[in-house]
């Protein structure tokens, strides 16, 4: 009996390991992962969760030296993770690119070229929009109202980037002159239409901060002349993953 007591501890470190190994898998194989880091790392975590795996079979058979330290500490960072698991998708569903790809054209955009915020950020960046020369652009996403902004007849649209996981969120966008001078709601999605051209007269613009963000980039020498900004709801995968150097853009 001693002895199979005394053997209790290391067995709980592999039941851990294997708790471990199957939180990562079910990450892996569900649409939670996005909520912790970009799904650009997924194999690595899959990886992990077999070579967890593997260790947590290893300590079942064959039980290492007893720690009561270590036992502790798997089982409160294990906690720790399930605890940390969200009720419910708080922005949605989690990143579906098929959904995305097929998602049907409207007939007020077709001929415009639909591109994220962040892959037109990067296109003007890299004096490419010359190799864009068609009606313009399709770009979609969430409106931030500023008062120095605002005096220039603009308005700011964002998406926010995940380049790793939320501490470096960055909201990426650009100054919107629209056509009408109506400015939408504060926070509302649109969809914008229409071409990305030198600021006025060289005009410096503002970099207003965007609520709930650590950063925000407004793509500075350039305004967006927007022929139509069109209310749209919300699309199901809210922030950018991804970002392409060509047609078809990760829109």
């Amino acid at each position: 009996m001693n002895n199979k007591t005394g053997r209790l501890p290391p067995r709980l470190d592999g039941a851990l390991l294997l708790g471990w190994a199957l939180f990562m898998a079910w990450l892996v194989s569900g649409n939670a992962y996005w909520n912790y880091l970009h799904p650009r790392f997924m194999p690595l975590t899959a990886a992990t969760a077999l070579v967890m795996g593997g260790l947590g079979v290893f300590a079942l058979v064959r039980p290492p030296r007893a720690s009561a330290a270590r036992t502790l500490a798997l089982a409160v960072m294990l906690a720790l993770a399930l605890v940390s698991l969200p009720p419910a998708d708080p922005f949605g569903a989690g990143p579906d690119r098929t959904a995305a790809e097929e998602e049907p054209v409207p007939e007020d955009e077709k001929g415009y070229v639909r591109i994220n915020t962040g892959e037109l950020y990067d296109v003007a960046e890299n004096g490419e929009l010359r190799n864009f020369p068609g009606p313009g652009f399709a770009v979609r996403g969430f409106v931030h109202r500023d008062p120095a902004l605002e005096r220039l007849g603009c308005f700011g649209l964002y998406r926010v980037a995940l380049y790793c996981c939320f501490a470096d969120a960055t909201a990426v966008g650009f100054a919107v002159r629209p056509a009408d001078g109506v400015m939408p709601a504060d926070g509302t999605w649109v969809r914008i239409l229409g071409k990305l051209e030198p600021a006025p007269d060289g005009a410096a613009l503002p970099q207003p901060e965007v609520p709930g963000i650590f950063y925000a980039s407004t793509l500075p020498g350039y305004v967006f002349s927007a022929d139509r900004v069109v209310p749209v709801p919300a699309p199901p995968e809210t922030f950018m993953f991804e970002w392409r150097q060509s047609e078809p853009f990760a829109y």
